[in-house]
């Protein structure tokens, strides 16, 4: 059976040294996916933080807004 590679591939580099950057990559996946693409995320860098447990939770790209996690939980 042949494997089929992604449609879309989103490298993350920012890390939380720059919060109102990291929306972006999860807008564009989640509507990448929603058109029925396959996309990888892939986090180098800085970026590798925000997959630490409750890094996410914590980063809120917007004063008064919601934390990066929310973003990352719609995909």
């Amino acid at each position: 059976m042949e494997q089929k590679g992604p449609d879309l591939v989103i490298i993350l580099l920012t890390g939380k040294e720059n919060p109102k950057r990291l929306p972006s990559a999860f807008f564009l996946a989640s509507t990448a996916a929603a058109e029925d693409m396959n996309v990888v995320i892939y986090f180098t860098g800085p970026a590798t933080e925000l997959l630490k447990k409750g890094v996410a939770d914590s980063i809120y790209p917007m004063e008064g807004g919601q934390p990066l996690s929310y973003f990352i939980h719609t995909l």
